[in-house]
């Protein structure tokens, strides 16, 4: 026996014409403020008023940054600006051995005392003293 498997389970259903109902309720809001302050207010300042409420209705509804929907967008970066950032270094095991101090001082001890001074050096060690030999 075959079964339907269902499609597309991430998409929204279009419940009115072509929109969501997110989208429809976004767009109605500005349609709406823009209505009731037409009643009260000159044509220009309506338009004034509206415009800014339209495009930001308009950005919920349809703008996506980074394949993220405005609206979880604008929820991300109210929640970074206002919650509490805790930095938390935390050492491994194995970095504090390979960074371990002083292994470090041994190994560089170790090292200075192998390698011969070149002319340089003793050009500058001879600049620093302040006399020849």
């Amino acid at each position: 026996m075959k079964y339907q498997i269902p499609q597309f389970i991430d998409m929204e259903a279009k419940i009115v014409g072509p929109f969501t109902l997110k989208q429809f309720g976004y767009l109605l809001i500005p349609a709406g403020f823009g209505f009731f302050l037409s009643l009260f207010l000159k044509p220009t300042i309506t338009i004034i008023f509206t415009a800014p409420v339209l495009v930001l209705g308009l950005a919920l509804a349809f703008l996506k940054i980074n394949e993220i929907p405005f609206p979880q967008y604008l929820l991300n970066l109210l929640k970074f600006s206002f919650q509490n950032k805790i930095y938390i270094f935390r050492k491994n095991q194995e970095t504090f051995e390979m960074f371990n101090v002083k292994k470090l001082e041994e190994i560089e001890g170790v090292l200075k005392k192998d390698q011969p001074k070149s002319g340089l050096d003793k050009m500058a060690a001879l600049v620093q003293v302040g006399h020849h030999k």
